[in-house]
């Protein structure tokens, strides 16, 4: 097994199978936190450039890579 090379493509797909997002320039923004499940919408995103995730409320700060998405949620 290679190493893993981030693709958008990924970040896309985990987004359409964890509910509501949208594409704000260059991250993709999920309306509900998939660690928190948060009804603040929002603040949850992950960058298409470097695959980084970060959870912006501040009682989660839950953050990481596709590698860690994976690994958490079986994706």
């Amino acid at each position: 097994m290679g190493i893993y090379k981030f693709k958008e493509e990924d970040a896309i797909r985990f987004a359409q199978e964890h509910g509501k997002f949208k594409r704000r320039g260059s991250e993709i923004v999920l309306q509900k936190c998939p660690y928190c499940q948060a009804a603040d919408k929002d603040t949850f995103s992950i960058s298409l450039i470097t695959g980084q995730y970060e959870c912006k409320r501040g009682s989660c700060g839950a953050h990481g890579n596709m590698i860690t998405l994976s690994r958490d949620f079986d994706f």
